[in-house]
């Protein structure tokens, strides 16, 4: 049994270190949990929107990177969790996933840019990412990446047993919460893992409706519109048991072997 966390919360827009005494606290609450994957949002890190952003005014987060690796080794407790990261003139939207050893294991970069703020302010990713965090192979995709079923289904192809989502959905979107995740966990019989912010960012006002899906679409946890910390315990045969009758990723390749003959 596998234990996973979802921090549901706001930052503080345009203050960095009183974000991350948010994320650092909500890190010791999970730990109390004893979760063994913590998941934070899109963004968190650095904030994600603002309607004029540059490369210039993304705030340097590679100082507070070893202090979440350290807290994550401490309490044996992997950590994936967004933020923009600038580069020249590029931005990337990006996932950090941090092992429970403290060791950064992977960079995600979002590939799926939503609207036209998106497209005009990030540099768009071009691979995907499935590492091992507690014992878990996980999948990494952010927000509106995860509204392609091909995306989701990449990575159940290459082994994910937990799709990890950081995101920052915003009104008037919560079908994308309430139907598109269970959807994306039924068709692959995976866990899926969605965790939203809340709160305001200028104009926008996100939702929060963050949720632990099983393989079968079973909600494990879910939060409402509030700051929340939700936990599930996932076990792993499940996905194994929901593919015992039948397993979409194999009747899939039949399917595929039937349309090339």
């Amino acid at each position: 049994m596998k234990r996973v966390a979802l921090s549901q919360m706001a930052g503080v827009p345009g203050d960095v270190e009183a974000t991350m005494a948010r994320v650092l606290s909500d890190v010791e609450a999970a730990a109390r949990e004893k979760a063994d994957l913590l998941i934070f949002p899109e963004g968190i890190m650095t904030g994600y929107y603002s309607v004029d952003l540059t490369a210039a005014r993304v705030p340097d987060v590679s100082a507070w990177l070893p202090k979440l690796q350290r807290r994550a080794k401490s309490h044996r407790l992997a950590i994936v969790i967004g933020a923009l990261v600038a580069d020249g003139d590029t931005i990337r939207n990006t996932a950090f996933a941090i092992d429970e050893e403290g060791e950064l294991v992977a960079q995600y970069c979002k590939r799926a840019l939503y609207g036209k703020w998106e497209q005009a302010t990030f540099s768009q990713g071009d691979s995907s990412a499935v590492v091992v965090l507690a014992g878990i192979k996980t999948g990494l995709l952010i927000c509106y990446d995860i509204e392609f079923p091909e995306l989701t289904r990449q990575l159940a192809r290459a082994g994910a047993e937990l799709i990890a989502t950081p995101t920052a959905l915003m009104a008037p979107n919560a079908q994308v919460a309430q139907t598109l995740v269970p959807a994306r966990a039924i068709e692959n019989q995976v866990f899926v893992a969605y965790c939203n912010r809340v709160g305001q960012e200028e104009e926008l006002d996100f939702l929060g409706l963050s949720s632990i899906v099983a393989p079968d679409g079973k909600i494990l946890a879910h939060a409402g519109g509030d700051s929340a910390l939700i936990v599930a315990d996932l076990n792993l045969s499940d996905i194994a048991e929901s593919r015992i009758n039948s397993c979409y990723l194999n009747d899939l390749k039949r399917l595929q072997r039937a349309e090339e003959n």
